[in-house]
């Protein structure tokens, strides 16, 4: 090949390059002396400048001012022969506009003298895109960070992330959470597992799973969260994402809310049994005294003296127990409104158990009342609330035992309290009666037709709790029953004086 077509084909591949690197897509430029020796099209467009202009300015003006320190500490390492990587920083058009450039470059030698080849590339609108996601992840975690639920990313139930309400629902500090399982959560670890498979069964199925679980906080104490987790399948993270919300005060609502219909029902069914125990229990004494008196009013000159007189004890008789009825009341609603108190004095506890189940011989006739004493001695306690147990206990033994049968009181005392037992041959109690024995108003199933209230065991047990003791039975159906109170019952220098 001739000279002359060697030269025309170098002329042609010359402009092949230079037409290459005029329209590259990247600013290509060669900086020397601290000037610009050359710049294509893309690298003036990006520094706002022209061939006639661009060598009017240092290379480092056409730099940000706050980027120019850390600009000029790259080319320094560059000159000194390090390998610098690509690194951005932001350039200042002549207009003021802002623009970030990936800048990376090599040393290369022109005109005979050392210089820089730098490639330029745009990333104004990349690091525009950064900034909007930043700004947007910033703004999701601030929601999430002062949302009032609780918020945590689980992978194989173990926090990976979340927000401080949750921590500060369950009483920690966020880091104190990261990466633990939630087993800590829990009061057992048998909750934990069925918490677990009952969820991730939901979760496996669906997708989703809701639900109110009793957590534990780190102090140990408890409340219910409503939780609800959502699958995350797609992505790198695969895992759950979990809400908490405290419904603690909601649950109290709820089980206050509960009790309070629980007692609207009892106390409705207290009404319809007084109702029906009024009707009931009323009828027969004031029948006795209606005709009594319908009698003594009609036929009084004509009925004999002895006749007169068994007449006018029935009316007495049916008076008296109305008036029992009624006081039996009375001390029930003391007892229940809190009206009746305890007052503890030395009292002969065997004198005046021995006078009170001679009252209740005489009104209970046809038993044998055997009386049973040990270690008791002067005790002090409330003569009057002693009175009503042993009472009601004693008479209830008589009213639901066979005529002729005998009702054993025992009574025994140790250092510190006095036990009362009373057991009849009677009737027995059923064990479905057992639970609600000593509620107001409630009379076994096989009490029949034998007069009664329903008042008795349930002021009895009043008493007892007043001394702050306990009545226990023990009763076999058929066979008869045995009633025990125990109260605290310390001994005594001596006995009360006579009322």
């Amino acid at each position: 090949m001739t000279e002359p077509h060697r030269a025309i084909e170098t002329a042609a591949e010359l402009l092949r390059y230079r037409t290459m690197v005029e329209h590259a897509a990247e600013g290509i430029c060669v900086g020397q002396g601290g000037l610009l020796r050359f710049a294509n099209q893309r690298c003036l467009a990006l520094l706002g400048a022209t061939r006639e202009t661009m060598a009017l300015r240092q290379m480092i003006d056409y730099v940000h001012p706050q980027d120019r320190a850390f600009v000029s500490r790259q080319r320094e390492r560059r000159d000194r022969g390090e390998q610098v990587p690509a690194f951005e920083a932001r350039f200042l058009r002549p207009g003021g506009e802002v623009s970030w450039v990936e800048i990376s470059g090599v040393v290369v030698e022109w005109d005979g003298a050392p210089a820089n080849l730098f490639l330029l590339k745009d990333t104004t609108e990349r690091h525009a895109l950064h900034e909007s996601l930043k700004s947007a992840l910033a703004q999701r975690e601030a929601i999430l960070e002062t949302a009032t639920v609780g918020v945590t990313f689980l992978v194989e139930r173990r926090h990976q992330w979340l927000n401080r309400t949750l921590a500060r629902m369950l009483g920690y500090e966020p880091a104190e959470l990261l990466g633990q399982e939630t087993r800590m959560h829990y009061a057992s670890d048998a909750d934990f597992e069925a918490v677990g498979r009952r969820a991730y069964s939901e979760i496996d199925l669906s997708g989703h799973c809701s639900s109110e679980v009793q957590m534990k906080r780190k102090d140990g104490s408890l409340l219910w969260v409503q939780v609800d987790g959502t699958a995350i399948t797609q992505g790198p993270m695969r895992g759950t994402v979990w809400t908490y919300v405290d419904v603690t005060q909601r649950r109290l609502a709820e089980q206050e809310l509960s009790r309070a219909l629980a007692r609207e029902r009892e106390l409705g069914e207290l009404k319809s049994r007084l109702l029906s125990m009024a009707s009931h229990e009323f009828r027969t004494p004031l029948a006795a005294i209606l005709s009594s008196a319908e009698l003594i009013g009609h036929y009084g000159d004509r009925i004999a003296p002895d006749e007169q007189r068994s007449i006018m004890a029935d009316l007495v008789a049916a008076a008296r127990r109305m008036q029992l009825m009624l006081e039996d009341t009375l001390t029930l609603s003391q007892a229940e409104a809190g009206r009746l108190e305890f007052q503890a004095r030395p009292v002969d506890v065997e004198a005046a158990c021995r006078q009170l189940l001679g009252e209740v011989r005489s009104a209970q006739q046809g038993h044998a009342l055997k009386l049973e004493v040990q270690g008791i001695g002067t005790r002090l306690l409330d003569a009057r609330l002693l009175q009503h147990i042993l009472a009601n206990l004693a008479t209830n033994a008589c009213k639901y035992s066979p005529a002729g049968s005998q009702v054993l009181v025992r009574i025994e005392g140790d250092a510190h309290s006095l036990t009362l037992e009373v057991t009849d041959q009677g009737i027995g109690i059923a064990p479905a009666d057992l639970p609600r024995l000593f509620d107001s108003f409630h009379r076994g199933g096989n009490a029949g037709q034998r007069p009664g209230s329903g008042l008795g065991l349930a002021i009895a047990m009043h008493c007892a709790r007043l001394h702050g003791g306990q009545i226990d039975v023990v009763s076999k159906l058929g066979a008869g029953s045995t009633f025990r109170a125990t109260l605290p019952a310390p001994p005594a220098a001596a006995p009360a004086p006579p009322p």
